[in-house]
């Protein structure tokens, strides 16, 4: 609320700003971010407990 911006325009701009740094940074490509903003980020630890708390889904 420090510059009075409108939530959704905000949010957005971060989804699109986190996007970018990813593949930036990450090297991840284009299809991989949407798939994550999607389906959410999957990891398999082969430890079902802990595979069920990170593996809870997307936006």
């Amino acid at each position: 609320a420090l510059k009075k911006f409108p939530p959704l325009p905000s949010l957005f701009a971060g989804v699109i700003v986190g996007g970018a740094f990813a593949m930036a940074t990450q090297g991840q490509s284009l299809q991989s971010v949407f798939d994550y903003a999607n389906n959410g980020y999957s990891i398999q630890t082969n430890i079902s407990e802990i595979d069920n708390l990170l593996n809870r889904g997307g936006i």
